[in-house]
């Protein structure tokens, strides 16, 4: 073989060992850039979810607090509720919104109907997705003013 024979061969063996390592490389960056992406959508997912989780809390609060309200004015609209309703029951969900709230009425002593002296808490649940909140009142009975102050 001469001279010239092998410097060819060598510059051929030579170019094909950096084209292998430019492929290589471009197959790196590539891989890197596509788990670059992946990150970033990944992120995105866990932003979105956190702030719909966000909102859920929020509007699951504002229906834990209809469901007090809401039994408040069920219990405001009956005057035989101690009997009509045991306690600790929770009262069927009623829709609102994207969730539904709950509530029920709960005497330390488990009966509302043996006492109108008795306190009781008065307690809503709001569902939103995968969020639950509970909001609870305590009610005291109301006794009646002291005879000194009648005019």
């Amino acid at each position: 073989m001469n001279r010239h024979a092998k410097t060819c061969h060598a510059a051929r063996r030579t170019a094909r060992r950096r084209r292998g390592t430019l492929y290589v490389s471009v197959l790196g960056v590539t891989l890197i850039v596509a788990l670059l992406g992946m990150t970033a959508i990944t992120v995105g997912r866990l932003q979105l979810r956190a702030v719909v989780d966000q909102d859920d809390h929020r509007e699951a609060r504002l229906l834990a607090r209809s469901g007090v309200e809401y039994g408040f004015a069920w219990l405001d609209g009956k005057d035989d509720w101690r009997s009509a309703i045991a306690s600790g029951a929770e009262q069927p969900a009623t829709n609102l919104g994207r969730g539904t709230f709950t509530w029920q009425a709960t005497d330390p002593d488990g009966d509302l109907a043996d006492d109108v002296a008795d306190g009781f808490t008065l307690r809503g649940v709001g569902r939103v997705g995968r969020v639950t909140a509970v909001e609870e009142v305590q009610v005291a009975a109301q006794s009646p003013g002291l005879t000194c102050l009648e005019a």
